[in-house]
């Protein structure tokens, strides 16, 4: 490229400095200039492209009250550079944007809308990119480039301070995977951002994620980990007193999932970070002296799930499956050892134990895990989000699914939802709406076989004999009522029902992907699965002739013979 004239202007730190160090090594001359500056100190240089970073790298409580002078400045900067010589401008912003939220998929993509509170602080990133379109309405070529977590403590990111210190605070019964950047790649990232002329909004993260437990472990040698209310107390109080940079609402970063995609500044920027999460996180260590490197696992699930986790409590896993509810099971041969594929059962017992029993079948009898997609209200718990999390829960959406389908994933699903775990004990085997036909459209789009899965016993564990409509209730739990069973909510203790699952046969849809935006035939098919699945649950029940004992398959782990139902194909 033909060396171009580079101004950075702003709050110009460490990475303005590295990336300007970057630029200079290339080629092109390079300026930096203060928010403040003049028109006429542009026009001198006369830049073609400029790198602006709009804000001081410290939340202090005393700097956020000049966040409006932050911005006014940025919109009189980008005015007084105005010259035919100007083609581009980067903005350096920062991927919080979207928000830490339950309702997060993971990896989001630049279209994903922000979740951010009104009232947040970090919305100034929002306000600056608004100004940086604004400004540019064809006039030149602009572009924000939302940062993940720079592991550079001079830039003041939240994560990078939690794990700086000698003791830390995280938020108990959480656990998300967090990206974490070197000060190179972050700052190659902009280099490539300046030097290119696509337009728009580009995610910065390099390749996999760390846990933020692990992560810790290795960088803190101190953790006490704190509730949420005592948290936001604490947390506001010490900004407001000025002795923390950051206000309390930053804890939220480590609380949910808001991973980001770098997709399209791969295809787009051409750029790739050398290092990972995980080697990211090493150099920092090794570079500050402190922590234990050697705590860290190569790699890490994008979604959280930890099979260490998985084998440390299989003794209780295998209590409950084998000893407590004493799980038989049928046509395991059915669930593919490899491949994708979607398991779709009948959800009740309002708790998640059924997903459990499945995922410890599955595991023990075919060697791979499932990934159930959850919803996300049971996310909002603390203790329960890290469970699910570890166990291979993901957020419930169709882009989850095709991320995991992708990489040859078992999927499982509960397509009636949180209307099925909650039915009422009369009728409660009486499958109701498979949801929005969710299930039938990622199948048919992803063309992968849909098993079966039918499971009785579980609706006795918590059989529901009565509800109370409470708003309240609804707007802290996402229940649509508190329900009453013969142990629950007094005593919380599932009963000892004996468990049955029968694994049918994989149905195919027969389809092509296109067809998933074909309503009446997405339909169809998930009639004929939730008909499939209600003839297996009824021929069950029909055999069944307690609810706390007794077996009716033929074979324990295996296909039941000359009793076969009708075929189940589409």
């Amino acid at each position: 490229m033909t060396p171009c004239p580079v101004a950075i202007v702003g709050h110009a730190g460490v990475l303005a400095r590295t990336a300007g160090n970057a630029l200079q090594e290339r080629g092109h001359p390079v300026a930096f200039f203060e928010s403040s500056a003049s028109a006429a100190e542009l026009a001198r240089f006369r830049p073609s492209r400029i790198l602006c970073f709009p804000f001081r790298a410290s939340m202090a409580h005393r700097r956020t009250a000049r966040l409006g002078e932050d911005l006014a400045a940025l919109e009189i900067l980008l005015a007084a550079a105005l010259s035919p010589e100007l083609v581009r401008v980067v903005l350096r912003s920062h991927a919080f944007v979207y928000g830490s939220s339950m309702k997060n998929p993971g990896l989001l993509h630049e279209a994903r809308a922000s979740l951010l509170p009104k009232a947040s602080l970090y919305r100034r990133w929002l306000s600056a990119e608004e100004i940086l379109w604004k400004a540019a309405r064809n006039r030149f070529s602009a572009a924000a480039l939302r940062l993940a977590t720079v592991l550079e403590p001079a830039e003041r990111d939240f994560i990078t301070w939690l794990l700086s210190g000698r003791a830390s605070a995280p938020w108990a019964g959480y656990n998300p995977p967090v990206q974490l950047l070197t000060l190179s790649d972050a700052a190659g990232a902009l280099v490539a951002g300046v030097l290119s002329d696509a337009p728009g909004i580009f995610n910065i993260s390099p390749p996999g994620v760390v846990s933020f437990r692990r992560a810790l472990q290795a960088s803190v040698p101190f953790r006490f980990p704190a509730g949420g209310p005592l948290q936001s107390a604490a947390r506001r109080l010490l900004w407001r007193s000025g002795f923390s940079d950051f206000p309390a609402e930053s804890i939220e970063q480590v609380r949910y999932n808001w991973t980001i995609s770098s997709e399209r500044a791969c295809r787009q920027l051409g750029f790739t970070a050398q290092s990972d999460s995980v080697q990211a996180l090493r150099q920092f260590l090794r570079n500050s002296g402190q922590g234990r490197p050697d705590k860290l696992k190569e790699c890490y699930d994008d979604f959280g799930l930890d099979p260490e986790y998985l084998e440390k409590y299989k003794l209780w896993f295998n209590f409950l499956r084998k000893l407590y509810w004493r799980v038989e099971s049928e046509g395991i041969e059915h669930v593919p050892a490899t491949g994708p594929a979607l398991l779709v059962s009948n959800h009740r017992g309002f708790m998640p134990f059924d997903g459990v029993m499945h995922r410890s079948l599955i595991l023990e009898a075919r060697k791979r895990h499932i990934r159930f997609l959850v919803i996300p209200s049971l996310f909002k718990f603390p203790f329960l989000s890290d469970f699910l999390i570890r166990q291979g829960g993901v957020v419930a959406s169709q882009e989850n699914a095709g991320k995991l389908f992708e990489r040859g994933e078992l999927v499982g699903m509960f397509p009636e939802g949180i209307n099925g775990a909650f039915r009422m004990y009369r009728g409660a085997y009486q499958l109701g709406e498979m949801g929005k036909d969710a299930f039938a459209r990622m199948a048919i789009a992803n063309n992968i076989p849909v098993i079966p899965a039918a499971t009785v016993g579980h609706v006795e564990i918590f059989p529901i004999l009565a509800r109370l409509n409470s708003s309240a209730v609804t707007r802290f739990s996402g229940w649509p009522f508190l329900p009453i069973t013969p142990t629950f909510p007094l005593l919380p203790v599932p009963l000892p029902t004996k468990w049955h699952i029968r694994y049918a046969p994989p149905i195919l849809t027969g389809l092509r992907p296109e067809d998933a935006d074909n309503r009446r035939q997405v339909r169809e098919f998930s009639n004929h699965v939730r008909d499939v699945l209600q003839r297996h649950i009824n021929e069950m029940l029909a055999r069944r002739k307690h609810i706390f004992y007794g077996k009716i398959f033929e074979r324990p782990g295996s296909l039941t013979r000359g009793r076969s139902l009708p075929a189940d194909k589409p």
